[in-house]
């Protein structure tokens, strides 16, 4: 009888969208006993599916920047920026002949089986929902876009110099 309820149990907790240690929020909120590092794999997953998802949507030409948030580590970029895009450059990349466009995420929050990950584009502020689906693993599920909620051209502070802490 102890089998069954062992494995009864473990097909509830799947069935119901408990993934391992998926309560994520970056940046970080007082009190809370959430994940708070953007280098961990599953926040990693989501800024690169999340961005993947965006540029989708709405691409862009030719070279940008792609700023991840506070705390990425040199290594964060290294994984995270190849699968995003060929195209895409850590902030402080400096392009000869001019500017390039730039992409940041400034949020990452997980609760178990769904997550949202925050960009701000050029073009304004974009939330990117995903859902986990067992045996499909994380998966872009909508977009919404806020549209220009804050003025995004003095946001725009490229990062310069090492990115480890």
């Amino acid at each position: 009888m102890l089998p069954f309820r062992v494995t009864a149990l473990s097909a509830v907790l799947l069935l119901t969208g408990c993934t391992p240690y998926t309560y994520i929020n970056i940046p970080s909120q007082v009190g809370d006993v959430a994940q708070h590092s953007p280098n961990s794999a599953t926040a990693r997953q989501l800024q690169h599916l999340a961005l993947v998802a965006l540029l989708a949507k709405s691409p862009l030409d030719g070279l940008f920047q792609v700023i991840l948030p506070v705390g990425s580590t040199q290594q964060t970029y290294d994984r995270v920026l190849p699968l995003v895009s060929d195209l895409a450059r850590p902030p402080q990349y400096v392009p000869e002949g001019g500017a390039l466009s730039v992409i940041e995420v400034t949020g990452v929050r997980a609760r178990g089986a769904r997550a949202a990950v925050d960009i701000v584009t050029e073009d304004g502020l974009s939330t990117v929902y995903l859902r986990y689906s067992m045996g499909a693993s994380w998966g872009a599920d909508r977009i919404h876009s806020w549209g220009k909620i804050l003025d995004v051209s003095t946001h725009y502070q490229p990062a310069t110099g090492s990115l480890d802490p």
